[in-house]
C-alpha cells in the first residue's frame, strides 16, 4: 500500500511528505472510525454473531469540520439445521456517518441506496488532520499539536434556578484542555474537569429561559445542539391569596396568584405543606390549607425548581377559630344561619350541621343541605338544582364516580368518586357534592410481616439523591396482580409523611417510564424494569415477583438522580411514614415505618412495623 510506504519513509528517513499540496504533520496513532454495535443493531434490528461493517471515509464536514464517511453494515442469521433450517438471511444497510475528532459517532443517517466509495481515498483538512481508507476500514490521523473543539453531548440536571448555584454535570468529548464553560454566554460560576469526557460546573445567575451550555478550549467552542440545553427557572412570586383566612382545622380551598408557577414541587402554609394543590397555570394555584395548632397568621409560599417565593404581606393567610352562630360558614361548619340555628325556620342545627333530610321546617321540609323547600317542587335528573334537591347532575346522578345520588342528594362523605389520575391521592366525595383528591395512602394495601419491608431515602451531595423501597415476607401475590406494566398497568411509589392525624404530605412519588430508554422485561414469575437514567422521575429499577405461597413474593423499587423530596429530610417519626407501591389495577403493596434506625437531615432508614 502507498500508505505503508509513506509511513516507512517518515519513520526511517524523516523525509517530509506532501500529499495534494498539504503538509502531513500527523504523528499520532490512527483512530479507527467505526459505527458502535448498539447503533448498528438499531439500524438493522438483528445481530447474529455480531454485525460486520465496512467503513469508508469521504472527507470532512463543511460546517462542523468533523470527519465524514459511509458504512456498510451486515449480519447473517440462520444457516443451521436446528435454528435456521439450513436457510440464512443477511440483513444489511448503508449509513452516512459523522464522527468527532476522538472517533466518537456524532450522527448517522440510513441511506436509501448504496453510495459510491473510494477504498483508497485520502484527504487532509486545513489543520493537517487526515482521513484515509485502508482494507475496508476508515481511519483518522490527527495533526501534531492539533486541539479539537470540545463537543457537549449532555447536561444533567437540565433545569435550575435563575439565581444560579446548580451543580451541573456536562458530558461530551475534548474536555481535557477546556479553558471555560458558559451558560448561554455567561461564564459558569466555577467548573472542574473530571476527565476528557466530563466536567462539573456550577450555573451562574441568569435570566429565565433555555440556553446552550458550551465548553471552550484552545481548539474552539463546542457547537450548540439540543443535547446541551439548560433551562433557568425564575423564582416564583406570590401576589395574593383568596380567601386570606380559614379555620385552624384546615381544609380551606385557597386560590394563590402570582408568577412563575412552573414545575411546582410544594406549597407551604408557614412551615406546613398544603394538604394538596393543583397548578391551574403559570399564575394560579389552588391549594387546600393544612391544619394549624392555634390561631395564627402565616406566609403562603410556593416552591419550584427556581426556588421559594419571597415572603411579602400579600401572601399572608390567617388561621381563625370558627364561631357557630355568627352567620358565617367556616370549616368545619356545614351551615350557619346565625340566631335561627336550631329553630323551625332553619335547617341548620345549633351546632352548625345539617339537619336530617325530611325534617319539617317552616313551609316544607329540609333536604339535608340546610335548605327548607316545599315538597314536590323539583324534578330530579333534569340537570338543574331545584328546591328540595342538594344536587342534580342529570343523567350522571347515581352513576359510579358521581357525588350526587339518583335522588339528587349528596353522596355520603368518603364515597369513591372519579379518579384524578394520581395514584398517590384518594378519590372520595366530600359529602357536599364534590369529588376531592387528598394526598393519602390507600386504606387497603397488602402488608408484610414485621420488618418485612424497608425504606431508605438519602440526600447526596451534587443532587444524586436516592430512594429505595423493598417489600417482602407478605401474603401470596398472583402474577395477574401485576398486569402488564409495559403497556397498560401504571405503577407508582408513594412515600407519605403523616403531618397530623389522618393527614398526609408526599415525601416522594415516582413511576417507572419507558418514555426514555427504560424497559420492562417479563419472566415466568413476574416483571423487571431497568433504566440507566431513570428518566423522567428517577426510577432506575423495579422488581415484581409473584408467588403462590406466603412470604415469597417481592416488590422492590430503586430511584436515583436529581430526585425531589417535597417535604425534605429529616422525616418526622411521631406519627410515622408510609410507603406504598400502587397499581392502576387497584392493587397495593405497602408498609408503615414508625421506628426508623436512622433519621438525619440527609438520610431516613427504617424497617417496617
Amino acid at each position: 500500500m502507498v500508505r505503508k510506504v509513506m509511513i516507512a519513509v517518515i519513520a526511517v528517513a524523516a523525509v517530509l511528505i506532501v500529499t495534494v499540496g498539504v503538509e502531513s504533520a500527523a504523528l499520532g496513532a490512527p483512530i479507527s472510525l467505526l459505527v458502535p454495535q448498539s447503533t448498528a443493531f438499531s439500524v438493522l434490528g438483528h445481530s447474529c454473531g455480531g454485525i460486520q461493517e465496512k467503513v469508508f471515509a469521504t472527507g470532512f464536514d463543511a460546517t462542523s469540520g468533523y470527519p465524514t464517511g459511509d458504512a456498510y453494515l451486515s449480519t447473517t442469521c440462520g444457516g443451521s439445521g436446528r435454528g435456521g433450517g439450513y436457510h440464512s438471511t443477511t440483513y444489511s444497510a448503508w449509513v452516512g456517518t459523522t464522527w468527532d475528532f476522538t472517533g466518537a459517532l456524532v450522527s448517522y443517517v440510513v441511506l436509501s441506496a448504496a453510495p459510491t466509495v473510494d477504498p483508497t481515498f485520502s484527504a487532509f483538512d486545513q489543520y493537517g488532520n487526515e482521513v484515509y481508507n485502508q482494507s475496508n476500514s476508515a481511519y483518522l490521523l490527527l495533526a501534531s499539536g492539533f486541539v479539537p473543539a470540545p463537543r457537549v453531548t449532555g447536561v444533567s440536571p437540565t433545569t435550575g434556578p435563575a439565581t444560579g448555584g446548580t451543580t451541573v454535570t456536562i458530558t461530551g468529548t475534548g474536555f481535557t484542555a477546556a479553558t471555560s464553560v458558559s451558560f448561554g454566554g455567561t461564564a459558569a460560576a466555577s467548573f472542574t474537569m473530571n476527565g476528557d469526557t466530563s466536567i462539573t460546573a456550577v450555573s451562574p445567575a441568569a435570566g429565565a429561559g433555555t440556553i446552550d451550555v458550551t465548553v471552550s478550549s484552545a481548539g474552539g467552542t463546542s457547537a450548540t445542539s439540543p443535547s446541551d440545553q439548560f433551562t433557568f427557572v425564575a423564582t416564583p412570586t406570590v401576589s395574593g391569596v383568596s380567601p386570606n383566612s380559614g379555620p385552624v382545622s384546615g381544609g380551606a380551598l385557597v386560590t394563590i396568584t402570582g408568577t412563575n408557577f412552573i414545575d411546582v414541587t410544594a406549597v407551604n402554609f408557614g412551615d406546613t405543606p398544603a394538604y394538596g394543590f393543583t397548578v391551574n397555570g403559570d399564575t394560579s394555584i389552588t391549594a387546600t390549607s393544612p391544619a394549624a395548632e392555634a390561631t395564627d397568621t402565616v406566609d403562603v409560599t410556593v416552591v419550584t425548581v427556581g426556588g421559594t417565593s419571597a415572603i411579602t404581606a400579600a401572601d399572608q393567610f390567617a388561621y381563625t377559630s370558627p364561631v357557630c352562630g355568627d352567620g358565617t360558614i367556616s370549616f368545619p361548619e356545614r351551615c350557619d344561619d346565625g340566631p335561627a340555628n336550631g329553630t323551625a325556620s332553619s335547617c341548620c342545627t345549633a351546632t352548625c350541621t345539617f339537619v336530617s333530610t325530611g325534617t319539617p321546617c317552616t313551609g316544607g321540609a329540609c333536604v339535608g343541605a340546610g335548605t327548607c323547600v316545599p315538597s314536590g317542587s323539583s324534578t330530579c335528573g333534569n340537570g338543574v338544582v331545584e328546591p328540595g334537591e342538594q344536587c342534580d347532575d342529570g343523567p350522571g346522578n347515581g352513576q359510579p364516580g358521581d357525588c350526587c345520588t339518583a335522588a339528587c342528594l349528596f353522596q355520603a362523605a368518603g364515597t369513591a368518586c372519579t379518579e384524578d389520575g394520581d395514584l398517590c391521592t384518594l378519590d372520595a366525595c366530600d359529602g357536599a357534592g364534590t369529588c376531592i383528591h387528598p394526598v393519602a395512602p390507600a386504606a387497603t394495601c397488602m402488608t408484610p410481616q414485621s420488618q418485612g419491608a424497608s425504606l431508605i431515602m438519602r440526600v447526596v451531595s451534587g443532587g444524586d439523591n436516592q430512594t429505595q423501597f423493598k417489600w417482602g415476607k407478605g401474603p401470596a401475590v398472583g402474577l395477574g396482580a401485576f398486569g402488564d406494566p409495559s403497556t397498560s398497568n401504571l405503577l407508582r411509589l408513594c412515600v407519605y409523611e403523616e403531618t397530623a392525624a389522618d393527614t398526609y404530605a408526599l415525601a416522594f412519588a415516582a413511576s417507572p417510564s419507558v418514555a426514555g430508554e427504560g424497559m420492562w422485561t417479563a419472566s415466568g414469575t413476574g416483571w423487571k424494569f431497568k433504566s440507566t437514567t431513570g428518566t423522567p422521575e428517577g426510577i432506575t429499577r423495579m422488581t415484581l415477583k409473584a408467588a403462590t405461597v406466603p412470604l415469597a413474593a417481592k416488590v422492590q423499587v430503586k430511584a436515583k438522580g436529581n430526585l425531589l423530596f417535597p417535604v425534605g429530610l429529616p422525616l418526622p417519626t411521631a406519627l410515622g411514614v408510609v410507603a406504598q407501591v400502587k397499581s392502576s389495577l387497584g392493587n397495593c403493596w405497602g408498609a408503615s415505618f414508625s421506628t426508623p434506625t436512622l433519621v438525619t437531615t440527609t438520610e431516613f432508614k427504617a424497617k417496617s412495623d
